[in-house]
């Protein structure tokens, strides 16, 4: 749980990183990590991404990411993420992963696979982190349990 005051610390982030297709706020003493993805990408470029965002959060020691996908347009890359970034973050030590998605039914169904799918392949045993998908920016932050100042409602 974090119990710091986020609200100043979120308004100044660590360290800022310009990837291709993501940007990528840092806030190293909540070990905290928003990743805010680019509306015109290929899966290609979001993978490859994806996978430098992941190596940072591993070696970064990052315990809380919010990737804010929904600028993204629709691609569905579930199998891939799980395949892929599953046991990557899996061995990282992520705790919460929160994702935004853009608020239509397909890219909320998406996700909602998506956490089925790890929820059943950590059935019997417990899930190495916790995932969830939102529409809602301060819902996410709120089940982070991070406080983002400036910000309220739908996208």
């Amino acid at each position: 749980m974090l119990n710091t005051e986020t609200t100043i610390l979120l308004e100044n982030p660590t360290q800022e990183l310009e990837l291709e297709t993501c940007s990528v706020l840092i806030y190293r003493r909540l070990s905290f990590m928003q990743v805010l993805w680019k509306a015109s990408i290929s899966p290609k470029e979001y993978r490859a991404n994806i996978l430098q965002v992941l190596q940072i959060v591993k070696k970064l020691k990052i315990k809380y990411l919010l990737s804010d996908a929904h600028q993204l347009a629709l691609v569905n890359n579930n199998e891939w993420f799980l395949e892929v970034c599953g046991p990557i973050l899996t061995k990282s030590g992520i705790e919460k992963l929160a994702r935004i998605v853009p608020y239509n039914p397909t890219s909320i169904t998406q996700s909602k696979k998506l956490l089925e799918v790890i929820e059943l392949r950590g059935q019997n045993k417990k899930p190495a982190f916790v995932f969830e998908a939102f529409t809602d920016l301060d819902d996410a932050f709120h089940w982070l349990e991070i406080k983002q100042p400036g910000f309220s409602g739908n996208y």
